[in-house]
C-alpha cells in the first residue's frame, strides 16, 4: 500500500517509467529498455513473471526513442522502427493476422509493418487496437473498429494498418485514446 523503490540491476538510473497492463517498463540512460511483471507482456520472452526488471532486446540492437504502454507495447527506436508485443486478438499488431494457438500474444517485440517509404514516428496501443503515426503526419490504425474508432469512417475491423480520415488531410502530432474512442 506504500510505493516501494523498484530493484533494478546494479542500482542503475533510468529516464522513463511507465506502467501498463499487468506490467511496467522504464527507459535507462543508455536508451535500454528494462521490463518486470506479467509475462505475456515483458517482451523478453520468459514465461515467468518477474519482479526484478529485466532488459528487453529489441531485434535489431535498436536504442528506444519513445515508450508507450496501454493493452500492448509498444516503442519506436533509433533506427526508425517501431516494435510491439502483447495483445493481437483483435489483429492490433497490423500483421494481417490474428495469431493462433497457442496464443493470441506476442511474447517478444515484433516489427510493426509501415506503408512503403515510411516510418512510424509514434505509436500508441489502445484497448483493442494500436494506432500509429507515419513520418508524413498520416494516422494509421489496426485492430478492433468498434464504434468506428479506428477513424477511417468504416466499422469494419481490420488487421494491417489502415489510413485514417482527418479532415482537410491535416498533420497529426500525436495520437492518443481508450477503450472506445481514438483522439
Amino acid at each position: 500500500r506504500t510505493p516501494v523503490q523498484v530493484e533494478f540491476p546494479n542500482d542503475f538510473r533510468v529516464k522513463v517509467v511507465q506502467a501498463g497492463n499487468y506490467t511496467a517498463c522504464a527507459i535507462d540512460l543508455s536508451d535500454d529498455l528494462w521490463c518486470w511483471g506479467t509475462p505475456t507482456y515483458i517482451g523478453n520472452g520468459d514465461i515467468e513473471s518477474v519482479r526484478i526488471p529485466v532488459r528487453v532486446p529489441m531485434p535489431d540492437n535498436s536504442k528506444i526513442t519513445s515508450l508507450n504502454m496501454r493493452s500492448n507495447i509498444c516503442v519506436t527506436t533509433d533506427t526508425q522502427k517501431a516494435y510491439c508485443w502483447g495483445e493481437n486478438g483483435n489483429g492490433e499488431l497490423g500483421l494481417g493476422y490474428v495469431q493462433q494457438y497457442p496464443s493470441t500474444y506476442s511474447w517478444t517485440p515484433v516489427l510493426l509493418p509501415t506503408p512503403s517509404g515510411k516510418y512510424w514516428t509514434s505509436v500508441v496501443p489502445m484497448s483493442g487496437r494500436i494506432c500509429a503515426i507515419a513520418n508524413d503526419g498520416n494516422g494509421y490504425c489496426s485492430g478492433d473498429n468498434y464504434n468506428g474508432n479506428l477513424g477511417n469512417e468504416t466499422y469494419d475491423d481490420s488487421r494491417t494498418f489502415k489510413k485514417m480520415t482527418v479532415p482537410n488531410d491535416e498533420s497529426l502530432t500525436s495520437i492518443i485514446g481508450g477503450y472506445y474512442f481514438t483522439c
